[in-house]
């Protein structure tokens, strides 16, 4: 039963980082979400134990003794954080351990260092978009860069504008301009790139 406790705390940590993150690799590449996962997982044991003595026989007869321990696994996850905030030790009148602030801290981690897997794992999708993406003609690149930058809502005076910049930063840099726009394509719309390329191959 103890193991059904941790998984449902570690299954909470898990979903409630995903609603921000939105990228499941991303938060199991993150070393402080283990170490956040063991902290979740404790802290609902203790939870769980706490409710257990404070309500167990309670609810017993109600529902019977098959659904009880379910019942306070669901109780104690969604109460573990407000349990853990709650959890304060002040000596002196000032806050010597503070749980709560503890917790929010492994979270914050947890989200960072997945936001910044996010990040890495889309810059890798973009260059290599853009490497492939190299392979199209000067004329169909621009099509689509200025496509690319319409639908950001620019008038079309500030495109022409951007499309001139890139040609000049292509000429100053020594590179083609194929090269040039098929990076800020990538860099701009990912899946667009990716859909050219794939509508190439």
């Amino acid at each position: 039963m103890y193991l059904y406790v941790m998984a449902a705390a570690v299954l909470y940590l898990l979903f409630d980082v995903y609603l921000s993150v939105k990228s499941l690799p991303a938060i199991l590449r993150s070393v402080s979400f283990y170490m956040a996962a063991c902290m979740f997982a404790v802290l609902n044991l203790l939870t769980y134990g706490f409710l257990s003595i404070l309500l167990a026989d309670k609810v017993k007869p109600m529902i019977g003794s098959g659904l009880t321990p379910l019942l306070l696994i669901v109780l104690s996850t969604l109460g573990m954080v407000s349990v853990g905030q709650s959890l304060t030790l002040k000596l002196g009148g000032e806050k010597w351990f503070d749980l709560g602030k503890i917790v929010e801290n492994f979270r914050n981690n947890v989200l960072t260092d997945s936001m910044r897997h996010v990040a890495r794992t889309s810059k890798r999708r973009a260059l290599k978009a853009a490497k492939r993406l190299m392979q199209c003609d000067e004329e169909t690149l621009k099509n689509t860069f200025l496509r690319t930058m319409n639908f950001g809502g620019q008038t079309k005076e500030e495109i022409l504008e951007q499309l001139e910049d890139s040609q000049q930063f292509a000429t100053k840099a020594g590179v083609s301009l194929s090269s040039e726009l098929a990076n800020r394509i990538a860099a701009l719309d990912v899946e667009e790139a990716e859909s050219m390329v794939e509508g190439k191959s």
